[in-house]
């Protein structure tokens, strides 16, 4: 009871993450991404699992300010700042390695709050010295992110990976994934990222990817039944999916339960089936993935 207490606690705090993310980056800034690089309302700089207090908390009605500073000839090139009532309260921290000269977006995440987004031309709160901002970016120092939405009049394309268990489905939708941008994962993996990284605790953890314990203590999340509703958001969403359920793809029935979920107006269906011999390509790429997750643990 004691610990259920607070864990229901720990998820009605509010979250407030402020920081600059790559393209390809989630859109929910978490400790689960090294693609990007956070300042937190606890004081935290983050980026992947690294995390270090370096600032004062942040309280209801501050100004926030962040500043990346991407000037060569600056001592402090290649560094982020967090800024309060255009006062420093953080000390310049070094960019990783990973993001230095890559195209960096702001990026917010927060929950429990109300937030106002200024990109300007001007900031709520001056600083003590110039710097633009993003709007007032020039051209030659921006770089456009297309649009990942489907043509408007295009019917979106809907896939159904259909495979044996354990037999690297997963493995081979990461890869997917990464060189089809576009689409979007939707399965009980995908949803338990999601809520990890929107700072809720988990009790428990068994269970595989395809069929993961949730065990947030929130009834919609444990049985899932929130999926249903975002599937049933699908044809306002306009974009492509992936529908990752290795026991239901595998199963006829179920199979094509789940393709009627998607209206044929909006939607292509498509049965992928992942078997056989996997590419060279693939198995270096799971190699290298393993290798990752080993020295992660180390």
């Amino acid at each position: 009871q004691q610990q259920r207490q607070q864990q229901e606690q720990q998820q009605q705090q509010p979250i407030v993450r402020l920081g600059f993310a790559a393209g390809n980056a989630s859109l929910v800034l978490s400790d689960l991404s090294t693609d990007s690089v956070f300042f937190d309302c606890e004081g935290h700089f983050v980026h992947g699992r690294t995390k270090s207090r370096v600032s004062q908390r942040l309280r209801r009605d501050d100004i926030v300010g962040v500043l990346l500073n991407l000037d060569r000839s600056s001592p402090n090139a290649n560094t982020i700042s967090l800024f309060r009532d255009g006062q420093r309260i953080s000390e310049p921290q070094k960019l990783p390695d990973s993001l230095v000269g890559r195209p960096l977006f702001p990026a917010v995440s927060y929950r429990g709050v109300t937030l106002r987004i200024n990109f300007g031309p001007a900031p709520l709160k001056p600083l003590s010295f110039r710097c633009k901002m993003l709007q007032d970016a020039a051209a030659s120092d921006c770089q456009l992110s297309p649009s990942s939405s489907p043509v408007s009049d295009e019917r979106c394309d809907v896939l159904f990976p259909v495979s044996l268990p354990d037999e690297g489905t997963f493995h081979w939708l990461d890869h997917f994934l990464e060189k089809n941008p576009s689409y979007v994962e939707l399965s009980a993996r995908s949803l338990l990222a999601w809520a990890r990284k929107s700072g809720l605790s988990r009790r428990g953890g068994k269970g595989s990817n395809d069929r993961p314990e949730m065990g947030f203590g929130i009834p919609q999340l444990d049985d899932m039944s929130i999926l249903s509703f975002l599937i049933s958001l699908t044809p306002a969403i306009r974009r492509n999916f992936v529908v990752a359920e290795v026991q239901g793809n595998l199963l006829a029935e179920a199979r094509r339960n789940a393709v009627a979920r998607f209206s044929r107006s909006s939607f292509k269906a498509t049965a992928v089936v992942v078997m056989g011999e996997p590419s060279e390509e693939h198995k270096q790429l799971v190699q290298a993935g393993i290798l990752e997750e080993k020295k992660t643990e180390s």
